[in-house]
């Protein structure tokens, strides 16, 4: 686990410090109690978005817990041979109290409104702080794990936040989320395949389970009203969560079917470069394909380098430039919109599944991968 050089010396000096190590035993549990006022705050002032926030908190868990079973990293007391202070679950990276905390936080201060005043808004961060580093004078997480739990509760809560509000353009939103949360998922895949499969299996079900609900309009209003914002409208008629289907389903196929190495890498040209094809081609494309006028050469062409640079970590230089090519191509082939031909060629199921088959097909034959 990174650390930083002071910091093993500084957590045994405070944690030495008896005064210090029960302010921050009873820090540390004080997350329960204001958990339960967050609950009762919203269900009695927000009740229109209740439901909103349920569900932002079971994604952060499901995020949080899932990071810790794929890293497994041990707890500082065990590394530094000190007896455990109070109860643990999992692993150390990230912190779920520095987590919860700043969810607590950032949700009341986003969307509690005229209800929350100000004087309390900046007590809660105070406390969320406190509470944050309270876990490292227990030796229970290292600085690192409070900043990942940090940054993962920031990540969620400025996305629901923007697209809840309309903030940012619905297809700015989708692509930025494709690209950046994409990509990660890519990195996971690489490190942590066997580990990985299962929780994309699951969240397809559940993607699965959702676009149905979503269909027969079964879903609360307040998260309704986020996927509103955030989806194309006629996708919410059709196929709701089309995108996040396919998307976690082909990521699916490809790490059951493929080494990670090369599963990774068509993820990678599904999230930067299908994402990026995207952003480019509609913001400076110009020479239309001939053979599809609905895209362009400059949206081909960074498809190909995002590709092929997103693929580097995972493949040997030339076979990311070749899965660069292949992606490119497939991103740019003519389908009808919103026909049934169209829904087995989404690029979110095509890419990286014809991606993964050509670079396996090119490691076994040709031995590409050596």
């Amino acid at each position: 686990m990174i650390h930083f050089a002071f910091e093993k010396e500084a957590a045994l000096v405070l944690h030495s410090n008896g005064i210090l190590l029960k302010l921050s035993l009873i820090l540390s549990y004080s997350l329960y109690p204001v958990f339960i006022f967050w609950i009762v705050f919203f269900y009695m002032k927000r009740r229109e978005i209740f439901s909103l926030m349920l569900c932002m908190l079971a994604i952060l868990l499901v995020c949080v817990y899932g990071v810790k079973h794929l890293t497994s990293v041990p707890r500082p007391y065990e590394v530094y041979g000190v007896e455990a202070v109070t109860y643990h679950i999992g692993s150390s990276f990230p912190s779920t109290h520095a987590s919860l905390s700043l969810f607590i936080f950032l949700t009341l201060v986003m969307f509690a409104g005229k209800a929350m005043k100000r004087n309390m808004k900046i007590l809660l961060f105070l406390w969320a702080m406190l509470v944050s580093m309270s876990r490292w004078v227990l030796l229970l997480h290292y600085l690192v794990d409070i900043v990942a739990g940090w940054i993962i509760s920031l990540t969620l809560v400025l996305i629901c936040w923007s697209i809840w509000n309309e903030r940012i353009e619905s297809e700015k939103a989708r692509k930025g989320i494709h690209i950046v949360v994409g990509y990660i998922i890519g990195l996971v895949v690489w490190k942590y395949s066997s580990k990985a499969v299962v929780y994309l299996t699951v969240i397809t079900a559940a993607s699965m389970i959702a676009s149905v609900l979503i269909k027969r309009q079964t879903l609360p209003k307040d998260i309704m009203k986020l996927i509103e914002n955030a989806e194309r409208g006629e996708d919410i008629k059709s196929f709701p969560l089309r995108g996040v289907v396919f998307f976690f389903l082909s990521a699916t196929i490809v790490t059951y079917l493929f080494p990670s190495s090369i599963a990774a890498s068509g993820i990678a040209a599904l999230s930067l470069g299908d994402g990026m094809a995207t952003v480019v081609g509609r913001k400076w494309g110009r020479m239309r394909l001939p053979y599809n006028r609905a895209k362009s050469f400059e949206g081909m062409l960074s498809c190909l380098f995002f590709s092929f640079v997103g693929s580097l970590p995972f493949l040997p230089g030339m076979l990311a430039f070749l899965n660069g090519i292949i992606a490119s191509l497939v991103e740019s082939l003519p389908h009808r919109e919103h026909s049934k031909l169209n829904m087995l060629l989404d690029d979110n199921l095509t890419i990286p599944i014809i991606c993964c088959c050509v670079l396996y097909f090119l490691c076994i034959n040709f031995q590409f991968c050596a």
